[in-house]
Parts: C-alpha cells; sequence; structure tokens
C-alpha cells in the first residue's frame, strides 16, 4: 500500500524515516521499527550556473560558451544535474529560447550553424535533473569574433614639421591588420621616453 505525503519541512539530503502502524476493528499493532535506509529529499537545482565565459574555440563562425557547474547538494537539489543553454535570439533578453541540453554534466557548449560574424549573442545557462529545472545564470554576452592579426609596424615619417608655438610634429603611420577579427578595431599607440619607458599617445 502507497501513502503519498508532501511539505515535510525536510532539507534536501535528508533521509525520510518512516515508521508504521496497522489496525483494525479490533485494535492497533505495535509501532514499526523506524527505516534505517530509503528516500533522501531530491528537489529541482536550487541555484544557477556561474562564470559564464567565452571559450577559446569562439571564432568569426563559431560561439564557445563556458561555464561553472554546480555538484553540492544544496545546489543541485540533490541529484545529478545536466544544463541548458538558452538565446535570447535578438529580442534584448525580452524573450529567451532554448538551444540544447548538454548531457553528462557537460559546462561548455560549442556550435558553428547559426551566427553571424562581428554579431554580439546573449546566453544564459540553467541546470536540471529529473524534479525539473532551476534558475537562469545572468546573462552574458559573446561576440562572433576574434582579435585582430596581422598588424603591420610604424613607419614613422621623421618629417619634423614646425608650428609657430615651436611645437615639435612628427607623423607616425601604421598598416592596419591584415584581418581585424570580424570587429571594428581601434588602435592604442605608445612612444617611448628617453628613460626607456613607454607612454600612451592620448
Amino acid at each position: 500500500m502507497n501513502l503519498y505525503v508532501t511539505n515535510l519541512g525536510l532539507s534536501i539530503g535528508n533521509l525520510i524515516v518512516t515508521q508504521i502502524q496497522a489496525y483494525n476493528i479490533m485494535g492497533w499493532s505495535i509501532m514499526s521499527a523506524q527505516n534505517t535506509v530509503g528516500v533522501t529529499v531530491k528537489r529541482p537545482p536550487q541555484t544557477a550556473p556561474f562564470n559564464l565565459q567565452r571559450g577559446a574555440n569562439t571564432a568569426k563562425l563559431v560561439i564557445q560558451l563556458n561555464w561553472t557547474g554546480i555538484s553540492a547538494d544544496a545546489d543541485t537539489g540533490g541529484q545529478p544535474v545536466d544544463y541548458i543553454v538558452y538565446h535570447d535570439k535578438g529580442t534584448g533578453g525580452a524573450s529567451w529560447f532554448v538551444l540544447t541540453a548538454t548531457t553528462s554534466n557537460a559546462t561548455t557548449w560549442t556550435d558553428s550553424t547559426s551566427w553571424t560574424t562581428g554579431k554580439s549573442y546573449q546566453f544564459k545557462v540553467a541546470a536540471f535533473n529529473d524534479f525539473g529545472t532551476g534558475p537562469q545564470s545572468t546573462p552574458f554576452t559573446i561576440f562572433a569574433a576574434i582579435p585582430p592579426s596581422g598588424q603591420g609596424g610604424p613607419a614613422i615619417s621623421l618629417n619634423l614639421m614646425t608650428y609657430p608655438m615651436e611645437d615639435d610634429i612628427v607623423t607616425i603611420s601604421w598598416l592596419p591588420p591584415t584581418d581585424n577579427g570580424g570587429l571594428a578595431v581601434s588602435y592604442v599607440l605608445e612612444v617611448q621616453s628617453p628613460n626607456g619607458t613607454f607612454t600612451v599617445v592620448p
């Protein structure tokens, strides 16, 4: 026979301890012994994955998302977890759609099927187990791009031009990167001073 009870006020991982007594019109049996093994309390994941990061394999047409999973019973609900990756599909975070459900407790996800070079994309991750899905992580943005490469060296024109205020002007030019990585490129120029240190030019 079965009797289902809820809201026992127990914590995740607590053993559900029971004892039982039978009765009929003649009276009650003696109380049974309490169980020492059996079912422990389990729930959906209680916390979200965290530390979302851009994976090293992210490229112009590839997105890789890494995160730190949850493992303590108090976080997982006392049950092994897997993870769901969500994407806002350009809604600015107004709506979130399931991209995939990982397996084997994986904490990385890679996809190369639907990204545009230079665009940014928002993601969330949530843990799930047999009892449900936990809270979603903080949104994280990844650009489908890479750092610029093939930077040309500076070609300095030593043509000094003197202005009425006696300011010496030197023109410094350089070649742009051969690959901008899929994004607009900015530059930081540093000039070496007489003591050997480099100073950023405003």
